[in-house]
């Protein structure tokens, strides 16, 4: 028998995956969803399998495109909810029709169910598309499946981003996510070298699950106080002035004044300039330095 909600109960159209970078591929998902809700009145909810319960059991460190912050505020204001589901050893051992009957139909009261071609759910991955079409008449949502994005024959997947992070090719993998890769975090107390050379930066350490790209220079833009301010910044351990420091990216911005600690940025690696170099001496580093400053100033000019 099909489903027919009471009338106190609002209806919803749903995405469900790990959303990790929310790609371009991952927009048409969310774009899907939300067009369908706002033509049938409907709640949209992406519903996000978080993996992290599952690390903490295993041990693992992944290394990711997005933390949950990141994504619930690239979200913020397209979507009405952000439902993280963890990944508990209950819920990896719901069934198919479990998943269906639980999540889909009595927590979410999903009218549809937008998914990938390749998505898979339940026990073992035992669910997928086929699957979740076979179930739609007993608890009442319909299947949409949107067909893959590509870019240039590669089908846009997080895996694929990640393979051109690692390799330094930032340009084009924020031409994938559809904004521009980076980090956020509190802005922490540093040395001052940078200040008492004519460059003061301000310093984040990335999330301890966040993928990092090669260590280098890069232009960048930080979001401060709500504004965007362009500069250039160091990812890596700074090896002229500290020895086995933590990872951190200390960005010298071109027209900022004032005192950032204790708050909130955004970061965003727009090119990759060059690899981190051990200088023989701080007058050496601020001659390079003072090299990127200029071509970061003359990038930023051009665009």
């Amino acid at each position: 028998m099909f489903y027919t909600p009471s009338r106190e109960e609002q209806r919803s159209a749903i995405t469900i995956g790990k959303f990790d970078g929310l790609h371009l591929g991952h927009q048409m998902l969310v774009n899907e969803m939300v067009k369908r809700g706002k033509q049938e009145n409907l709640r949209s909810v992406v519903c996000v399998m978080d993996f992290e319960p599952l690390w903490k059991e295993k041990d693992i460190t992944p290394k990711l495109l997005m933390t949950k912050d990141e994504r619930e505020r690239r979200l913020k204001g397209k979507v009405d909810e952000v439902l993280n589901l963890p990944f508990d050893k209950e819920f990896r051992e719901l069934t198919p029709e479990e998943f269906v009957r639980e999540i889909i139909f009595k927590k979410l009261k999903a009218k549809y169910v937008v998914v990938g071609e390749d998505f898979h759910f339940g026990f073992q991955k035992a669910g997928n598309v086929e699957v979740l079409k076979s179930l739609e008449n007993k608890y009442g949502y319909k299947t949409v499946v949107v067909v893959k994005k590509k870019y240039k024959n590669h089908i846009i997947s997080s895996t694929y981003i990640k393979e051109l992070i690692t390799e330094g090719r930032v340009s084009t993998a924020n031409k994938l996510l559809g904004y521009s890769y980076g980090f956020s975090g509190e802005v922490m107390r540093g040395n001052r070298i940078g200040r008492t050379l004519g460059f003061p930066t301000i310093n984040v350490y990335p999330h301890k699950y966040k993928l990092l790209p090669p260590f280098g220079v890069y232009f960048n833009k930080v979001k401060l106080d709500g504004k965007w301010y362009p500069g250039i910044g160091n990812l890596g351990v700074k090896p002229t002035v500290m020895a086995d420091s933590d990872v951190l990216i200390e960005s010298f911005l071109f027209s900022y004044e004032g005192n950032a600690y204790g708050k909130q940025v955004e970061i965003e690696l727009k090119k990759f300039q060059r690899e981190e170099i051990k200088f023989e001496s701080l007058e050496k580093m601020k001659e390079r330095v003072d090299f990127d400053i200029r071509e970061g100033k003359e990038y930023f000019t051009n665009r």
